[in-house]
């Protein structure tokens, strides 16, 4: 399913109809806090909606991957720090601390795509399907940017 819609997103990205390039937007990795505001996917034809809730996902999933890159990135230079200094007791601590975010980063986008694989299934078929695919997977992923969000400051 998500290679068709990455198929179909990719085909309307070549389009040169205005009313989809309008829709589309590139997502801002830079912001601190989600957007609640940023997108209106309930106004527009089932066709709009749908790409609207596709977009909507994308750009929380960017702003997820930027929040658990600086996690990441600021547990790498906490190991690296330990290790210089010999510290194998904070070294093996955020050694292992890291293996354990990733290994529930892991874990969190099997339980997001099951939960949007249940939620859509009533939808199957019909062309409401990925509006509601896409909105489950934009609500976990809400959710995770705010607990990423966190443990980054759990580290500040």
């Amino acid at each position: 399913m998500r290679i068709i819609i990455a198929i179909l997103f990719l085909s309307l990205l070549s389009c040169n109809n205005k009313e989809v390039k309008d829709i589309i937007i590139k997502p801002e990795c830079n912001k601190k806090d989600i957007d609640t505001n940023r997108f209106n996917c309930y106004d527009g034809n089932q066709y709009q909606m749908n790409i609207c809730a596709y977009n909507e996902y994308k750009y929380n999933d960017s702003l997820l991957n930027n929040k658990y890159n600086t996690l990441i990135n600021k547990l790498n230079c906490d190991i690296e720090k330990y290790l210089i200094s010999k510290d194998s007791i904070e070294y093996n601590f955020f050694n292992n601390y890291k293996k354990k975010l990733i290994k529930s980063q892991r874990n969190w986008i099997k339980y997001r795509d099951a939960n949007a694989e249940i939620k859509a299934k009533l939808y199957e078929g019909g062309t409401m399907r990925s509006l509601i695919f896409n909105n489950q997977l934009t609500l976990d992923t809400k959710n995770r940017v705010l607990f990423l969000n966190g443990l980054i400051d759990d580290f500040n």
